[in-house]
């Protein structure tokens, strides 16, 4: 499953790099700085790896949503996330669903270069936050990194809320209930519902009942993902044993003529 925020964060070139065979190592130094935010957002929506479609299964429909592209699609040239309306309706959904359960599922914290995957950071990602914040409208700035970084975000015209939502995920670091306060913080009505639901389905600290797995299959269904309601039923470790007749319930769900990209993917094989 998958998972949008900050290059501050530090670093998710994931999908670039998913059909090379060899393990790049890739230090922050020589990583761009233009594409800085958008590899924490995006990160979290694709955490888990980049997946092709699955011919293996029956084939239903799949909702996509303004949004869906980031978690399979090539995201650091991705124009939608650029958009300060979008980064900030992605921020207010996720400071909703939780920072802290995205972040530390998928992030290091502390002091300790940042790996996912086959990118590896020598970075720290308190040191990366702290340095995008004070050079932030600091003309004096020494570093050609951090400067070059807030001049592509003021020709973008999203500068403002990316500084936010740097700052805010620093502070959320800084003191034991900071990101908590950032949900009770968050503007509903800035974020995005069914982004929202998807989040809570993957990264609920909650017991997986059957009840629950019910519920899930039933949302996913009902907003139409359902080749993701399909794949937790026969395709999700997760939900294995939690649907006592899964053949009744993918009767209720509508096929497709063409494979596509799921939300929730098949992560048996």
């Amino acid at each position: 499953m998958i998972l949008l925020i900050l290059k501050i964060m530090q670093i998710l070139i994931l999908t670039t790099f998913c059909n090379k065979p060899s393990i790049i190592h890739t230090f922050i130094q020589t990583i761009p700085l233009k594409s800085i935010h958008w590899i924490i957002l995006v990160a979290l929506l694709v955490s888990t790896g980049c997946t092709q479609p699955q011919n293996t299964v029956p084939n239903y429909v799949e909702a996509k949503p303004s949004f869906f592209s980031l978690r399979h699609g090539k995201w650091v040239n991705n124009k939608w996330i650029r958009r300060p309306g979008n980064l900030q309706m992605i921020h207010e959904t996720f400071k909703i669903a939780g920072y802290s359960n995205l972040l530390y599922n998928n992030l290091p914290a502390g002091m300790q270069p940042v790996m996912v995957q086959d990118i590896y950071i020598n970075k720290s990602l308190y040191h990366l936050l702290d340095s995008l914040v004070l050079s932030y409208n600091n003309p004096d700035i020494g570093v050609k990194y951090y400067r070059e970084f807030w001049q592509r975000r003021k020709a973008e015209q999203n500068d403002s809320i990316v500084y936010i939502i740097i700052k805010d995920i620093q502070e959320g670091y800084r003191t034991k209930l900071g990101f908590a306060k950032l949900a009770w913080e968050a503007d509903s009505t800035l974020a995005n519902d069914t982004l929202l639901s998807l989040l809570q389905m993957e990264h609920s600290n909650d017991t997986l009942t059957g009840e629950v797995a019910l519920q899930h299959f039933t949302t996913l269904r009902d907003m139409g993902f359902h080749q993701s309601a399909y794949n937790l039923l026969y395709e999700r470790s997760r939900y294995y044993g939690k649907f006592p007749d899964p053949d009744d319930l993918a009767k209720a769900l509508q096929r497709s003529d063409s494979s596509t990209y799921a939300w929730f993917d098949d992560n048996t094989k």
